[in-house]
């Protein structure tokens, strides 16, 4: 089944805030979706609501760390219209300011919390034998375009 959603806002990922977050309206409802490393996210989750597999995803975390995983949580929060349109507020307050971009980070910090949890991922990130030396070939070929195979690489 298809589904059309949309986007209203974005807050981008950047090393400081270590998660970005995207705002959509779905029907009626708007739902903000934040993604992220895992101690920023679960900071921001709703301290009165139970987050029933909360444990669950915490230790898998612990495993994930463990085995050299990049690893992301991903949490939620059903926004009322009123939360929006004071967002909209402030974000068209600071449109024109000097330092927009540390006061839109605060206007997105503000905003992602009270989440709820629903899951995290893990991906290895290693590089496969002969990667190094794959990458020193292609950048001394001057060829812009590859085929790489394991172990070697096909020019054209």
């Amino acid at each position: 089944m298809e589904k059309e959603f949309k986007v209203l806002q974005s807050f981008e990922f950047n090393s400081d805030r270590k998660r970005m977050s995207i705002l959509l309206r779905d029907g009626p409802d708007l739902k903000l979706y934040v993604k992220g490393a895992d101690n920023i996210v679960l900071d921001r989750l709703n301290k009165d609501t139970d987050h029933p597999f909360l444990d669950s995803v915490s230790f898998k975390l612990d495993q994930f760390s463990k085995g050299g995983y990049r690893t992301l949580v991903y949490a939620m929060r059903i926004v009322t219209e009123d939360e929006y349109k004071d967002l909209r507020e402030r974000l068209d307050d600071v449109a024109t300011a000097p330092d927009r971009e540390e006061r839109v980070a605060r206007i997105a910090n503000d905003f992602e919390k009270n989440l709820c949890l629903i899951g995290c991922t893990a991906v290895e990130d290693r590089l496969q034998d002969n990667v190094p030396k794959v990458i020193e070939d292609l950048l001394a070929s001057g060829k812009t375009n590859y085929n790489i195979f394991p172990n070697h690489i096909r020019r054209y």
